[in-house]
């Protein structure tokens, strides 16, 4: 037979990874950038129009990202508010049974 692995999951590590995420989206949010700030930085047409090309297809797949990275962080927030809600049910529960 197999041996299976248990999962252990804290409220710590919920609430830093909801943290974590949270800041990488922050960061993907208020991120700007645009390419007419760097116009005439680089001094040779090609380089200037690579980079311009590589800008637009940030900014495509920076908004994607940012999508994924916004219900991630939803999804760990709501885990964090669940996980919270679990750990108090269960501590009244223990409350309650010590009282009776």
């Amino acid at each position: 037979m197999a041996s299976t692995s248990h999962l252990l999951i804290t409220d710590i590590l919920v609430t830093d990874s909801r943290d974590r995420v949270g800041r990488v989206n922050d960061e993907l949010d208020h991120q700007k950038s645009s390419d007419a700030e760097n116009r005439g930085v680089f001094g040779e047409k090609h380089l200037e129009g690579t980079f311009k090309s590589f800008s637009g297809d940030w900014k495509l797949h920076r908004e994607k990202l940012r999508k994924n990275v916004d219900k991630l962080h939803k999804n760990l927030v709501n885990m964090n508010d669940a996980f919270t809600d679990v750990q108090t049910q269960l501590v009244d529960a223990l409350k309650v049974e010590e009282q009776g």
